[in-house]
């Protein structure tokens, strides 16, 4: 099994005593909310070992110093940034000290690689997004692999805020530094630590300006966030320096469940992301698995990750040093392959077979050409994208086809594999595939090089990642196995439950709150509650339109299809 990064600031006894106490009970650490008496897992072929890897598995990722994030405060008070009442308003899933967690940071917060100073960073692992919770009664359910909840946009607003705030007052600056700095630091350990503050939140601000929502445009609102145009305006703009490159961030996704996705040929809304296969790779990147560890590389870019793209190219193409943790999302992808889908917990209702049996024959009839059946268990099963144009929201798919400048890249090649040389304007795609390969190219000796790239250039197929888009209009359909525990629906999450997306456009709600746990079984999704944000649908990027499937079936035969999909 592997071992989860090591770190923390409480002494060995301290972690002894947790550690005991939390395993003995509640083996993941999860905290339960107010009201919960009870947490559990559900069979998805996860050990407690695994899941916790998963959780603490740094990729690569650097928001602030890590120090910084314990002795924060809440913009507004003195209470801790950290404190589990913020995590849960933020929708982060609080978790207690334990030994690989022992600082008791919520899942998907980790202790990651170091600032080139040698500083440890706080970073975000892949299972901030993708950890579900699902509340019924007093009981919470954990959704390893699930669509996380929280507010990525809220979160990172009020921690650029705190670090302004910070900043500006001499009395919060003053009990910042006695958390981060020894007990030895004089006057000029302060003004280097404020001089650090100021230049962290000059980056935070950078990052919140150019890839969270506009003022007056779409907030993205817990259980989502335009991942694609972060990752595009880090790579094509921050990174290649080329400003004008930057787009709004104006088309959230939901986030993806991850169960089944090793196994699928084609990954994202969109299936732009290939899960191809390279002979060449372990000679060129350290692993076959390109695409999968391309499609790694490029999330890392987009949640916090850098790299460093060569001012100018020698006569053989060079690897680009960047912080993605290659050994790690190997490993996570590795881990993914073993997860399967979640089961309906019978505390949530018994199901009835009968419905279910005539609900597998509407399934069959409606639903079987673009969601295929897969068995969740076989160590063996394959997934083969279906790409639809079933009239969604194309928000998304209009900004991953845009043209940019490449700036020092013009007269580059595109890929190891080509001869085709880079203009001075290319598709964002294409020069996320680029500097994707190059961050995941391994150094090699030149004769080893020269070998590797001519084997690339005879090779029929396409040596590095691919995300170039497969169709026009298109979105992929995947498997609908624990589909009961993915709400909202749509990729754009504009629709709140399974009963809802079987009715017409016109009778499906308009608005609607995001953000509770709490899980209404009957209309399969999450309970409408006032305390969260609002998501409404008349805003550019979130139409509930389209995908009108089984709406002209009676009463009845919905009430059998949503409980057969109640049983995948």
């Amino acid at each position: 099994m592997r071992e989860p990064a090591a770190g923390g600031l409480v002494t060995a006894f301290a972690l002894a005593v947790v550690g005991v106490s939390v395993a003995a009970e509640n083996p993941r650490g999860i905290l339960p909310a107010p009201g919960v008496e009870r947490i559990e897992t559900l069979p998805q072929n996860w050990t407690d070992d695994e899941a916790n890897w998963f959780y603490d598995a740094g990729q690569g990722s650097r928001l602030v110093p890590y120090d910084w994030i314990l002795a924060l405060e809440q913009p507004g008070t003195e209470e801790r940034f950290l404190a589990d009442g913020h995590l849960r308003d933020l929708g982060l899933i609080p978790r207690a000290a334990t030994p690989g967690n022992p600082d008791g940071l919520p899942v998907g917060l980790v202790r990651d690689v170091a600032y080139d100073d040698g500083t440890p960073a706080l970073g975000m692992t892949c299972a901030a997004c993708h950890t579900a919770v699902i509340t019924h009664g007093s009981t919470s359910w954990v959704v390893d692999g699930g669509p996380a909840a929280h507010d990525l946009e809220r979160f990172l607003r009020r921690l650029t805020a705190a670090l302004e705030e910070t900043d500006a007052s001499d009395l919060r600056f003053a009990r910042f530094a006695a958390r981060v700095l020894p007990a030895t630091a004089d006057a000029d350990d302060r003004d280097d630590l404020r001089a650090s503050l100021r230049n962290v939140v000059g980056e935070r601000r950078g990052y919140d300006r150019r890839n969270l929502s506009a003022p007056g445009g779409t907030p993205h609102g817990p259980g989502r966030i335009d991942a694609f145009g972060a990752i595009f305006n880090e790579v094509s703009a921050t990174f290649l320096g080329v400003p004008g490159n930057v787009a709004a961030a104006d088309a959230p996704v939901s986030y993806p469940s991850l169960w089944d996705t090793p196994q699928h040929d084609r990954v994202q809304w969109n299936g732009i992301a290939e899960n191809r296969v390279s002979a060449l790779g372990p000679l060129l990147f350290g692993t076959a698995e390109v695409g999968a560890l391309g499609r790694n590389v490029g999330e890392v870019f987009g949640v916090f990750g850098s790299v460093r793209i060569n001012e100018a190219e020698l006569l053989l193409p060079r690897p680009y040093d960047s912080t993605a943790h290659k050994d790690n999302l190997l490993a996570l992808e590795k881990t993914l392959a073993t997860l399967w889908s979640p089961v309906w917990p019978a505390a949530l209702g018994d199901l009835d077979e009968a419905r279910i049996a005539r609900g597998a024959a509407l399934y069959r009839t409606h639903c079987i050409d673009c969601h295929a059946l897969v068995d969740r268990t076989d160590p063996d099963r394959r997934v083969t994208a279906v790409m639809r144009d079933v009239g969604t929201d194309e928000r998304v798919l209009g900004n991953a086809a845009r043209v940019v400048e490449t700036g020092r890249l013009a007269g580059r090649r595109r890929t190891l594999g080509s001869l085709e040389r880079f203009d001075d304007t290319a598709p964002v795609a294409q020069i996320l595939a680029h500097v994707v390969e190059r961050a995941m190219l391994d150094p090699l000796p030149l004769g080893k090089f020269r070998e590797a790239l001519a084997g690339a250039l005879r090779s029929a197929d396409v040596v590095g990642p691919s995300f170039d888009e497969p169709a026009e209009g298109t979105y992929k359909a995947r498997p609908l196995n624990g589909v009961w525990a993915t709400a909202p629906y749509l990729h754009n999450g504009s629709v709140p439950t399974l009963a809802a997306l079987l009715e017409p456009v016109a009778r499906r709600p308009t608005t609607f709150h995001v953000g509770s746990t709490a899980f209404d079984p009957d209309r399969v999704g999450f309970v409408d509650d006032p305390a969260w944000p609002v998501f409404d649908t008349a805003l550019p990027g979130n139409s509930n339109r389209g995908h009108e499937v089984g709406t002209e079936l009676s009463p009845a035969e919905k009430h059998d299809l949503l409980e057969y999909l109640k049983s995948l």
